[in-house]
C-alpha cells in the first residue's frame, strides 16, 4: 500500500505513525525496537537504505534490532552501519551453520523448535551470537531451558517466565 493509502487507516481512534515517528518515540522513551525488514518484491537494497536513513535521521542505530530472511539485506546493513544489531530468520538447518550465520554477520539467530539442536547453540555461542527459538507451539520450556537459547518467541510472557523459572529450577536439582 502507498502512504496515501495507509495514512488513511485509523486504529483506535489513532492515525498510523511513520517509522520516523516510532523511532523517535522509541529514543524518547528508551525503548528497544526489533524491525523486520519485509523486502520481498522491492528492488534490492532499497528499503535498508530507507531504514538506515530514517534511524540515522532519528540517531536510534542504538535502539533497534534489524531482523529478516533477506541475509543479504542484513550484510548491506553491516557493511554502512557495523554497530547496528542483526538478526538472521532461518526456515531451515543449514549445512553449516556457523558460516552461515558468519556470513551475513548477524549477532542473532532466529531458530525453529522442530529444527533447533542444542550443539547448534554451542557452535552459535561460541562465535558470540545470541539464539532466538522461534516457533515454540507447545509450552516446552524445559527444552528451552536444555538449550540454552537466549530469547524464546512464547505467546503469554507471564507463562514462559514461569515455565522458564521452574525449568531452570529443575535442572539446578
Amino acid at each position: 500500500m502507498t502512504w496515501d493509502e495507509l495514512s488513511r487507516v485509523v486504529v483506535e481512534g489513532e492515525a498510523l505513525p511513520k517509522l520516523e515517528d516510532v523511532l523517535a518515540w522509541a529514543r524518547d522513551a528508551d525503548a528497544c525496537l526489533s524491525l523486520d525488514l519485509k523486502t520481498a518484491f522491492i528492488p534490492e537494497g532499497r528499503l535498508t537504505a530507507e531504514v538506515l536513513r530514517v534511524i540515522e535521521r532519528t540517531q536510534t542505530a542504538d535502539r533497534v534490532m534489524l531482523i529478516a530472511w533477506e541475509h543479504n539485506e542484513l550484510v548491506r546493513a553491516k557493511n554502512a552501519h557495523p554497530e547496528i544489531l542483526t538478526r538472521a530468520l532461518l526456515r531451515g538447518r543449514p549445512v553449516n551453520l556457523p558460516e552461515t550465520i558468519r556470513a551475513c554477520r548477524a549477532d542473532c539467530v532466529s531458530l525453529s523448535y522442530d529444527l533447533i539442536r542444542p550443539a547448534d547453540v554451542e557452535q552459535l555461542h561460541a562465535l558470540g551470537v545470541a539464539v532466538m527459538l522461534a516457533e515454540l507451539w507447545q509450552p516446552d520450556f524445559d527444552f528451552v531451558a536444555r538449550a540454552g537459547v537466549d530469547l524464546v518467541s512464547w505467546g503469554d510472557p507471564a507463562q514462559a517466565r514461569r515455565g522458564l523459572d521452574d525449568a531452570t529450577r529443575s535442572q539446578l536439582r
